[in-house]
């Protein structure tokens, strides 16, 4: 559960694995998702056409059942 809560709070703060993130940490040579937009954890979270999120940002922010499961 503990690293669960940890990918919930990366997430909550705007942090993780998205190609931003790792193009801003030299881990990656582009910014851009592979849906062709800046592939931030919001974009991920609310606008990406091939890996949006089943759930909202209001279940990731309480960190209720549907956010854990994703």
């Amino acid at each position: 559960m503990g690293v669960v809560v940890v990918l919930v709070n990366w997430f909550r703060i705007g942090l993780g694995h998205c190609a931003s993130c790792l193009n801003k940490w030299g881990m990656s040579p582009s910014e851009l998702c592979a849906c062709g937009d800046t592939g931030t954890m919001s974009h991920i979270m609310e606008s990406c056409s091939i890996n949006k999120l089943d759930s909202s940002i209001h279940h990731l922010h309480s960190a209720d059942k549907t956010a854990v499961q994703c």
